[in-house]
Parts: C-alpha cells; sequence; structure tokens
C-alpha cells in the first residue's frame, strides 16, 4: 500500500483504508481497486524524482540508483518490520501505521517538491498515452534500450519464478535453498546498486550492462550445475551484485532522454509493457520446461542473456539532457544545511 503523488495531487490505494473485517468480496475488491491506483502513482512519483534531484543537488544517474538502493532497502527490511509491528500492535493497527506513515510522505513530497510550472503549450495530443508510446517508439536509444532490459527482465523473472524451481523440485532438492538464492540475489543487488552510484559514471552504461547480462548467462550456467549450498548463496550475491546496475541505468536514460511534459506517460508506458509481458514470458518458459525440461530451460535463458549482452555494446549513450532546471521553493533556498546533507548521503 503506497500513496503517490504530485504536487497537488495525492492518491491513496484504497486498500490502506479498507483494513476492518470485510468479506472476501470487498477485500478483493479493495485489493483490484488498489492496483489499479498503485501503477499510476508509480509513475506519477517516479516522475518527479528529476526535481528531488535539482533540489538535492544530485545528478538524475546518482538519483536514480540512490531510489532502487530504498527500494531494495525496503523490500529487504520491510517483511521483517511489518511482522515485527504486527506482532507487537496487532495487523489492524499496523494498516493503520502504514496508512499515516503513506499520509506523511505524501505531505513531505508536495513539500519539498517545486511548484508545477503553468501548462501553457500542453495539448490534448501531448497528455494521452499514445503520445508515450509514440515518443519511446521513435526515440534512438530507448527504444533498443528498453527492448533489450525488457527481455532481460523477462529471463530473470523466467529462471526465478518457472524455470529454477522446476530444476529443483526435480532434483529432490529443497525449495528453501532457493530462497536463500534469492535472498543472497537481493543483497547482493542492493550492494550492486550502491556500486553503481558511486562509480557509475566512470564506466560506460554499455559497458555496465554487457557485465550484467553476462553475470546473468554465467550465473544460468552455473546454477545449471545444481551446487551446493555454500555454493549457491555465493552465486546468488553474484548475481545480484552484477545486474543490480541495469534498473538504474533505464531511469536514468528515461529521465535524461524525456521532455518532462510526456515523462509520466512515457513511464507509465514502461511500466504497463513491463507488467503485460511478463506473464507472457512466464507461460512461454512454462511450456518450454513442460516439452524440454529446466535444465535445457537455464542453457536457453543463459543464451539469450549473452544475445542482449552483446547487442548492449551496440547502445549509443550520448548526452541529451532535455530536462529543464526546475526552479527552486523559497522555503528550500534557505535550507543550505539539508542540501548538504542529502550530498553527505551520496554512495
Amino acid at each position: 500500500m503506497q500513496l503517490h503523488q504530485q504536487k497537488g495531487m495525492i492518491s491513496l490505494s484504497p486498500p490502506t483504508i479498507c483494513n476492518s473485517a470485510l468479506s472476501n468480496t470487498g477485500l478483493i475488491a479493495c485489493v483490484v481497486l488498489g492496483a489499479a491506483f498503485d501503477a499510476p502513482g508509480m509513475a506519477a512519483q517516479d516522475s518527479e524524482l528529476p526535481k528531488l534531484g535539482h533540489v538535492a543537488g544530485l545528478s538524475v544517474e546518482r538519483v536514480s540508483s540512490l531510489k532502487a538502493v530504498i527500494g531494495n532497502v525496503a523490500i529487504l527490511g520491510g517483511p521483517a518490520l511489518g511482522g515485527a509491528a504486527i506482532g507487537l500492535l496487532g495487523a489492524a493497527p499496523t494498516l493503520g501505521l502504514t496508512a499515516f506513515c503513506s499520509v506523511l510522505a505524501g505531505l513531505l513530497g508536495a513539500w519539498v517538491l517545486p511548484a508545477r510550472a503553468a501548462r501553457t503549450m500542453t495539448t490534448t495530443a501531448t497528455l494521452s498515452m499514445r503520445a508515450g508510446v509514440a515518443f519511446l517508439w521513435s526515440e534512438p536509444l530507448l527504444r533498443p534500450l528498453f527492448g533489450i532490459v525488457m527481455i532481460f527482465v523477462g529471463i530473470v523473472g523466467a529462471n526465478g519464478s518457472v524455470i529454477m524451481p522446476a530444476l529443483f523440485v526435480d532434483a529432490g532438492r529443497q525449495v528453501a535453498e532457493l530462497g536463500l538464492f534469492s535472498s543472497m540475489m537481493g543483497a547482493g543487488g542492493l550492494l550492486g546498486i550502491a556500486i553503481h552510484a558511486s562509480v557509475g559514471a566512470r564506466i560506460s552504461a554499455q559497458n555496465w550492462l554487457a557485465v550484467a547480462f553476462c553475470g546473468s548467462a554465467v550465473g544460468s550456467l552455473l546454477l545449471s550445475q545444481l551446487p551446493g549450498v555454500p555454493v549457491l548463496m555465493l552465486l546468488g550475491a553474484l548475481v545480484g551484485l552484477l545486474t543490480g546496475s541495469v534498473s538504474p541505468i533505464l531511469n536514468a536514460a528515461i529521465y535524461n532522454r524525456t521532455p518532462p511534459e510526456l515523462l509520466g506517460r512515457v513511464l507509465g508506458t514502461v511500466s504497463a509493457v513491463m507488467l503485460s509481458a511478463s506473464p507472457m514470458v512466464m507461460l512461454a518458459a512454462g511450456a518450454f520446461v513442460d516439452l524440454a525440461g529446466p535444465l535445457p530451460g537455464l542453457v536457453v535463458s543463459a543464451v539469450f542473456a549473452g544475445l542482449v549482452a552483446l547487442l548492449s555494446l551496440r547502445l549509443q549513450f550520448a548526452t541529451r539532457n532535455l530536462r529543464a532546471p526546475a526552479p527552486t521553493p523559497s522555503h528550500l533556498r534557505t535550507t543550505v544545511a539539508i542540501k548538504g546533507s542529502f550530498r553527505g548521503a551520496e554512495f
């Protein structure tokens, strides 16, 4: 449950409100409504990140990596914190606490973010989702980059959700071992994002992506050998470490090359395509595993990862920053100490 906002606009996921006793039908309805509001809310939230970077004096690349770090920390620590809160307070008070934190985040965002400039040249065509799709398709870097990343996301999703569980079950291995691999991969991904945030500018984005995809390919081949638990955990950490930079690189490219008036539409298009493509990839992976088995499935995923690694070397990450500096609110011009603290938090 999240609260996502733009300046003067706040959307609250309905499940946060539905914390009293509900029938199964009512609960399902709240979940569906929450999912429907969550996607545009995420796009609205992400579209404001460049402004936050301008306020904090951080580059778009650094802001993108920092957001990914925070997201991974939340994924790793959120379930434990939520479980502790439920144990201490109960389920309903924990939902209330979640709602309070979401409202607080929205209020802080409304206070910190620069005021939205008047839309003097915005047209109906610019505001449509078709404009976001058309821009993403015509942009010389974003079109191939998005396609490559989408293939990679499909590979990772198919490995983690279909192929590897089938492989472990066929080999008589404990599924808990796969959970250890996933946990170590998440921890390694967090470290990989932090490293990219710290030294990412020293290495070209093409090389970052090539290393990430090659790491995924090698990891798939090694997993096919079903190593012991210690090696499995080490392998998970290494794969996460190498692939952690993929998401920040894609986000930074979108922020740098998309006009501000189209950013929300482009981010919404990217999210929609990613969410709709994942189930189709899972179905295809499941059909292939039923036909050929999980071991050939891992080999095929490794081949695809190697191919996207080669394709990534042909991407041209030329500088093309279309974002005009956002105006800084008057209450932030005097907060030099706060701005300095942001810089001190860089990785």
